[in-house]
């Protein structure tokens, strides 16, 4: 896999994987940093089972949606889904506002 001639880093390319694997479309792939190879995707896609178990070797969740890798700080963002929390809510027909408030 690669960005602009730029190689993709193997935990990279195996979230990225996994996530195309579960219904989810990269919408943007860039190079954010040709000297360091730091990449950037975003993703598009529906919340699965397991998205809060994904453990890939050298990849760090830095929050609900954004995954990077320690090796070339590369950056996998995901949108379009809401989090199994809003999820759970969004079916108990809680709607919180952007405040957090009910």
């Amino acid at each position: 896999m690669e960005v602009e001639d730029i190689k993709v880093c193997e935990p990279i390319s195996i979230l990225v994987n996994i996530f195309l694997n579960h219904g989810f479309k990269i919408i943007e792939e860039k190079v954010s940093d040709y000297h360091f190879h730091e990449l950037y995707f975003k993703l598009e896609g529906k919340y699965f089972d397991g998205i809060d178990n994904i453990n890939v070797d050298k990849i760090i969740r830095q929050n609900t949606n954004i995954f990077s890798c320690n090796c070339h700080w590369s950056i996998v963002e995901l949108v379009g889904m809401a989090t199994h929390f809003q999820t759970k809510k969004l079916r108990g027909k809680c709607f919180l506002n952007s405040t957090g408030g009910k």
